[in-house]
């Protein structure tokens, strides 16, 4: 074998070589990204359960101001958060405030306007 055959011969290897770490390192970003992914849809999870659940404790305790105001602190970073709005709307109904139980619900009914 000649030099320049044995040169050709590494440079195969070399590029094969390049071609595996790219891929692996390829592979370990994408592993990556998608165990990231899981994790953060499972923490939304875990919070919103327990949102609910406080929201729950206090409708059930009776204590609605806190209710309200846990509702409306949520709304403030999450508008459109359908639990903070059935929430909301179940302690407006609790103390017989049913216009505002009602453009609650017309909130959250609007979330899912199509067209309108």
């Amino acid at each position: 074998m000649t030099d320049p055959d044995i040169l050709a011969v590494l440079q195969s290897i070399r590029t094969i070589a390049l071609v595996a770490v790219g891929a692996a390192i390829t592979s370990v970003g994408l592993n990556s990204v998608r165990v990231w992914l899981g994790i953060r849809t499972h923490f939304e999870i875990a919070k919103n359960r327990a949102f609910q659940l406080m929201c729950q404790d206090y409708f059930d305790a009776g204590n609605l101001e806190a209710l309200v105001e846990h509702c409306q602190d949520r709304l403030s970073t999450r508008p459109n958060d359908g639990y903070a709005l059935w929430y909301l709307a179940k302690a407006h109904f609790a103390t017989k405030n049913f216009d505002r139980a009602r453009q609650t619900l017309q909130k959250d009914d609007e979330r899912f306007a199509v067209g309108g």
